[in-house]
């Protein structure tokens, strides 16, 4: 027995003045407030180093008013005893720190899954994704936008600074999740697609030429801010991008579009989006080695079960990527949802449906045939 499996025998406080021992920790921030979905009492416990994943589970699960707090860091072994008191711990994980808790009962996902789109003819990407592809057309025509592809070194710093920077900070509330300069340094392998409207570039995307597999990989977006506000949103900006995108590199013949990372959640209002323009999960992206997060259940809340009920998230199940649907015994599985599971895997691209139940039994199919828990 290694000392690393021996040490979890021992209390804490005694580990703690061994020679040499480091409780892993983590950057936390405590999340609470009501739950969205019934207004009950909910309090998560984050940990990770980027702010913008508390805000966006924030806005996610819990009412207007929820507060986020940063504790600092904090010993992950410590966090996952029973005399803290929240709902549920969410965990990035990274090398030892996944090994070392890997015994400990878990659902396991990624911070981000990666989506892309088969290219096709622009006809036949709007008749399999009506509410995706078609909408972007109709609002395309409705607003006259057009584009234009450039590389221009000049273009490119202003369409980050003007365009994507404002647009991201405005987004994730002031946590921007990316430095300037550290996209300026790939300029030379980057170019930008520009929305125009009305003579005005309104929406932008940098992308990346990967023509061994012919690839385009979008990377960052955005669209042009106006006294705080983002008035070419609801005119379908961002959708003219991914429509204009199809469209013109499945004409200088590249098959695939690469859209990039998405929460790993289906409810998500963006992964929903992506998904609704006729976008699956990229091989790609499918199991991410590094970045993984666990969910670990701590208080069967009502609160809680109120807020994942009826929710699907896309986890790991050693190499295979399952969506995982959280049900109790009084709210199982819909007839929706069965009736949907047929195409679930071709979809989605995903090897199982395992089902979640807060009153104790769960299920993990394979064969998709047979997902209705047995009472």
């Amino acid at each position: 027995m290694t000392p690393l499996k021996f040490s979890r025998i021992l209390p804490l406080k005694v580990r703690q003045s061994l020679p040499g021992f480091t409780c892993p920790s983590r950057q936390t921030f405590l999340i609470t407030g009501a739950s969205k979905q019934s207004q009950l009492p909910l309090k998560i416990a984050l940990m990770t180093h980027k702010k913008c994943s508390a805000i966006w589970m924030q806005d996610t699960f819990f009412t207007k008013g929820a507060k986020i707090k940063d504790v600092g860091h904090q010993c992950i072994e410590d966090y996952i005893r029973p005399s803290h008191e929240f709902d549920m711990l969410i965990m990035r994980k990274t090398g030892h720190i996944c090994d070392y808790y890997s015994h400990l009962p878990q659902l396991e996902t990624s911070c981000w899954i990666h989506l892309g789109i088969d290219l096709k003819e622009i006809s036949e990407l709007c008749r399999r994704s009506p509410r995706g592809m078609a909408q972007a057309a109709k609002l395309i025509r409705r607003y006259g936008m057009d584009y234009e592809i450039t590389s221009n070194e000049e273009y490119f710093r202003n369409s980050v600074n003007t365009i994507i920077y404002p647009y991201l900070k405005w987004r994730h509330q002031g946590t921007c999740i990316f430095d300037n300069e550290s996209v300026f340094e790939h300029m030379e392998t980057t170019e930008v697609l520009s929305i125009i409207a009305n003579g005005e570039q309104v929406a932008c995307c940098t992308f990346t030429r990967l023509n061994e597999s012919k690839t385009i990989q979008l990377n960052k977006l955005g669209i042009r801010m106006k006294d705080g506000k983002c008035p070419y949103l609801n005119m379908g900006a961002i959708p003219a991008i991914y429509y204009y995108a199809a469209k013109h590199f499945y004409e200088e013949g590249y098959t695939y579009l690469d859209i990039g990372g998405s929460r790993p959640m289906l409810q998500d209002p963006i992964t929903s989006f992506k998904l609704r323009l006729g976008a699956s999960i990229s091989q790609r992206g499918r199991i991410h080695k590094e970045g993984r997060m666990s969910l670990y259940v701590k208080n069967n809340s009502d609160g809680l079960r109120d807020t994942l009920v009826g929710r699907d998230l896309f986890t790991n199940h050693g190499e295979n990527l399952t969506l995982t649907r959280f049900c109790d015994n009084t709210r199982e599985a819909t007839p929706k949802f069965q009736s949907q599971q047929q195409w679930y895997p071709n979809k989605y691209n995903i090897d199982a449906i395992h089902l979640y139940n807060f009153d104790g039994a769960s299920k993990h199919s394979s064969d998709f045939n047979d997902l209705m828990l047995k009472k």
